[in-house]
């Protein structure tokens, strides 16, 4: 395999593990605001 092959393939890779990780951080601050939510609600009952 030739060096500007393996170059592309990694650059490809890197792409799609960024793509993973922002789908990653949006999900992880819905559950930031859900645990915000919750809290608060248990915060008024007491």
């Amino acid at each position: 395999m030739s060096l500007e092959k393996k170059i592309t393939d990694l650059e490809t890779e890197l792409k799609f593990l960024q793509e993973k990780l922002e789908g990653i951080d949006e999900r992880f601050d819905e559950y930031e605001e859900k645990f915000k939510e919750i809290e608060e609600k248990i915060n008024a009952l007491r």
